[in-house]
């Protein structure tokens, strides 16, 4: 059977994109994400660790800035590592394919929607 790691975010930047350079040369750039939702009556935010890898982590580091909103498409990995104080841990890292800007934050307030967004609703899926 035909497997797929494919995952498409949308929230807020929570650190400004850092460009790096590997001893290869590839340019590999990262910066968090926060996903925000409603649940029970209390919102719940997912932070997202995300890399971007090439010419999109050059555009990355252009115009990635904490607090814009931001719609990630990428793969999603479980890393798990030991910290320095000898716990393990576990990171959700997305690597990003496609990247799309939505917009600044300061037009996000001054756009406020007519219209309260609703939740979106999936259909059962077959798997």
């Amino acid at each position: 059977m035909p497997s797929l790691n494919d995952l498409t975010i949308i929230g807020h930047v929570g650190r400004d994109a850092e460009m790096r350079y590997l001893e290869s040369g590839k340019a590999v750039a990262s910066f968090s994400i926060a996903v925000s939702r409603k649940y029970g009556g209390q919102d719940h935010t997912e932070w997202f660790d995300v890399q971007v890898w090439e010419k999109l982590a050059d555009v990355a580091s252009k115009y990635v800035r904490r607090g814009s909103p931001l719609m990630v498409q990428g793969r999603v990995e479980l890393r798990e590592y030991t910290a320095k104080d000898g716990t393990p841990k576990a990171q959700m890292r997305v690597t990003a394919r496609n990247l799309v800007l939505l917009g600044t934050r300061d037009a996000e307030a001054d756009s406020q929607p007519s219209v309260p967004a609703a939740e979106p609703s999936y259909p059962d899926l077959p798997f």
